[in-house]
């Protein structure tokens, strides 16, 4: 099995947890991932832009001027796309955006991020001992250490770790995330992935359990 280093907030190597292969050294499928953050990226659109056709702009009820005599084209109403203010043709309606993408898909595109951050050596288990309230200060002297400037950390936490979510939470350019909810989007765009060290156990069971059969994945 893969093994992910557990950190201090001191940035002491503490430990090191196993994790399944088949999420942390699995092949990174570089058009899996594509499509599937395309298709996480497609299901953030809100898809409620509207605009009126000519039968939902206001008036035109009345002919704008004779059919014949006056030198101009016919015209039947001034609510005419032809017109200025009049309705659209073929414009943006309500729509869900939303793409298909199979279980098997969304998970192998997720393993392959998860296992690109760790063979960049840029996903580590974060140990938080010690912080007993919110501080900001130890998290941003941990990254600190890091041989490699962060600039966009993740920090993937369990219910358990809300103190260190807090600290976490005044770092510029940071996101956090329940390890039941890690998005590929979220692994793509944060160029540091931290699990708590909960939550990295958690995780590991719950895919360890899914590559032996026992459970399925949600």
């Amino acid at each position: 099995m893969a093994v992910v280093p557990v950190m201090t907030l001191e940035g002491v190597r503490a430990s090191e947890i196993a994790v399944p292969d088949g999420m942390f050294a699995a092949r990174v499928a570089r058009h899996i991932i594509h499509d599937v953050l395309r298709a996480e990226e497609a299901a953030r659109r809100q898809g409620n832009a509207k605009v009126k056709t000519r039968g939902e702009v206001r008036g035109g009820g009345a002919k704008p001027h004779r059919q014949k005599g006056t030198g101009r084209a016919r015209q039947g109403s001034i609510r005419s796309p032809l017109w200025v203010g009049g309705g659209t043709v073929f414009g943006p309606r309500p729509r869900s955006y939303r793409q298909k993408r199979n279980r098997k898909e969304r998970r192998a595109a997720l393993a392959g991020a998860l296992s690109a951050r760790l063979s960049e050596e840029r996903l580590v288990g974060l140990r938080a001992e010690g912080l007993e309230a919110p501080k900001t200060s130890a998290v941003a002297r941990f990254l600190d250490s890091l041989p490699e400037p962060v600039r966009k950390p993740m920090l993937v936490h369990s219910d358990g770790d809300d103190v260190l979510v807090k600290s976490f939470r005044n770092i510029s350019g940071a996101r956090t995330a329940r390890w039941e909810s890690v998005s590929v989007r979220g692994v793509m765009v944060s160029d540091f992935v931290l699990f708590s060290e909960e939550a990295l156990k958690q995780f590991a069971a719950r895919y360890s359990k899914t590559a032996s059969g026992e459970e399925g994945e949600e």
